[in-house]
């Protein structure tokens, strides 16, 4: 059986909090297999494999009812099957390609045998003939779970990404370990869960920008606990070009005299913004800064002056702060905004020193009829109120002329609170969302920021905005360090800015909660449905033993 998913999940908050969308993925498709039957979207490509327990070879153990409902794998080498992303994501459900290239693929696996070793089972990515896969071993001590032990060739680990199996050809015709070295699993002893029927889930990320990164995580227990167990991040082909995006994704085992059963599958975009409107975007991909940025201080495109660089590294828009210019910033006008619509900016950033000190970068839009600013700062110290690093504020041009980002002036007013504990990253990149829900959506609006999809601050209960027409980053707080450039010196840090994107959509019911509590269906209208629902409860007793009705 199988689901597609047409809708955007959001975290509602009820009575009078203030709701607001919070920066989740979306589940776009889920099969189960219930009916013993699989969807058009899987093709077999070599082997036996059927979802209603009649493959041949399948060992069932004691209920030769259980490969029902289930992809049975059988215990014939080689046998592997596809699922065609493309076809569900593009042609089906009309998302544009470019959302194939950062998405999530999960599903429960199981094998029959308890069996360890070298019977591993292998998923991942495919473009055309490339495949950048995963091999799983079921490899581990005669229990079949993970312990100490070693294995007879000393390696000690039951993951393997990348390397002569993957990131090359899955039928041949492409040279193999086109991307490198074997990537090793990340701690030792993880393994896939070879205990007779013990099934175990498998999230298996994929995203492309300049490079691929994968990431493959294991719940070994099925109870809701990832581990990240592989990875393969930042990596660039040595040869050919890289991927743009995935068109199917494969599974396959390996030696023969195992069954593996595949449940429970999940396709998910993760652009938490899929649904709404793009209405900017730049990732500084080109030589030189586009002409729609003004610019303050020295800002620079990352590998730009490189003139070795086929490939800048990151792509990105960088700051370099210069002595003059305490206050380095980059600002670009955007398509205003309507009155009333949910606004979204995204981004990465990432900083070159490696420094956790207060070196904060500051982000925000510019409002177009009232020419005040909603700026949120974000630091790698825990300096705002000495719990946070990210802080909203509010501030006017009036005192202070073209400049918004001058502290020293007293335009400044009204700020949200940061979520104790959170800080932008200073050792890699930190992916960035801000989300502003408007005064006009009853009865207020709200500011929220997001660090890796984790709340780091927020501002509600306020009124003003109107609409937006202008976006700005910039730099703050920076030291002068002889020491840098080889003794040139230089700034601490360097931040560099990368994928900025500006999403809009309308409001509608739920974005402030449900406010009225005789709203039972929650549809933000009290009518003739509530009063129903609520007439159908009319002398409900609830006192013991009944004793209202005596």
């Amino acid at each position: 059986m199988k689901k597609i998913f047409c809708f955007m999940a959001f975290l509602i908050v009820t009575a009078t909090l203030l709701a607001v969308p919070v920066p989740e993925p979306k589940v776009i498709y889920e099969e189960n297999f219930n009916d013993g039957t699989m969807s058009d979207y899987w093709t077999v490509f070599n082997g036996d494999i059927t979802a209603d327990g009649t493959t041949p070879g399948v060992h069932f153990g004691d209920d030769p009812q259980s490969g029902y409902g289930k992809l049975s794998f059988g215990t014939a080498a080689d046998t592997q099957i596809l699922f065609d992303l493309y076809e569900l994501i593009v042609t089906d459900l009309g998302y544009p390609e470019s959302e194939l290239a950062n998405m999530t693929l999960s599903y429960d696996l199981a094998q029959t045998n308890g069996a360890g070793g070298w019977y591993p089972f292998s998923g991942g990515f495919v473009n055309g003939g490339q495949m950048r896969h995963s091999q799983m071993f079921p490899a581990g001590g005669s229990d079949g779970f993970r312990g100490s032990e070693a294995e007879a060739n000393g390696d000690t680990d039951g993951w393997m990404f990348s390397g002569e199996t993957s990131f090359g050809s899955s039928w041949g015709g492409i040279p193999v370990s086109q991307q490198g070295a074997i990537h090793q699993g990340i701690e030792k002893y993880h393994r896939l869960n070879r205990a007779p029927w013990k099934w175990q889930r498998l999230k298996h990320e994929f995203d492309v920008d300049e490079y691929v990164t994968m990431k493959l995580y294991q719940d070994y227990n099925l109870d809701g606990e990832y581990v990240y167990v592989a990875g393969t991040e930042n990596v660039h082909p040595s040869a050919g070009s890289p991927w743009q995006y995935p068109e199917q994704y494969t599974m396959k085992i390996g030696n023969t005299g195992v069954s593996w059963f595949v449940d429970n599958v999940t396709v998910q975009l993760n652009n938490p913004f899929v649904d709404w409107n793009l209405i900017f975007e730049d990732n500084f991909n080109s030589d030189s800064i586009d002409p729609q940025w003004t610019t303050s201080g020295n800002w620079t495109v990352l590998g730009a002056d490189d003139p070795n660089a086929v490939n800048p590294p990151w792509g990105a828009i960088s700051g370099s702060m210069a002595a003059s210019e305490p206050n380095a910033f980059f600002t670009t006008n955007i398509p205003a905004t309507n009155a009333g619509e949910l606004t979204a900016l995204s981004f990465d950033v990432e900083q070159s020193n490696g420094s956790d000190g207060d070196f904060p970068i500051f982000f925000g839009f510019g409002d177009a009829e009232s020419d005040e600013y909603y700026v949120e700062y974000a630091s790698p110290a825990l300096v705002y109120s000495d719990t946070s690093g990210a802080m909203v504020m509010q501030s006017s041009t009036e005192g202070n002329g073209s400049d918004p980002f001058d502290l020293t002036t007293d335009s400044w007013w009204s700020f949200g609170a940061g979520v104790e504990g959170m800080a932008i990253n200073h050792e890699t990149s930190t992916h960035i969302d801000m989300i502003i829900n408007p005064w006009e959506n009853y009865p207020n609006g709200s500011v929220s920021v997001y660090f890796d999809g984790e709340l780091a601050a927020k501002w509600e209960d306020f009124r003003g905005i109107f609409s937006f027409d202008e976006i700005f980053f910039g730099i703050r707080n920076n030291v002068w360090e002889e020491g840098l450039n080889e003794g040139a010196g230089g700034y601490t840090p360097t931040w560099n800015f990368d994928n900025i994107k500006v999403y809009t959509r309308e409001s509608k019911c739920g974005d402030v909660g449900y406010y009225n509590p005789v709203d039972f269906n929650e549809d933000c209208v009290v009518d003739i449905i509530d009063f129903a629902e609520f007439a159908s409860e009319w002398m409900s007793c609830t006192f013991p033993n009944m004793t209202c009705l005596q």
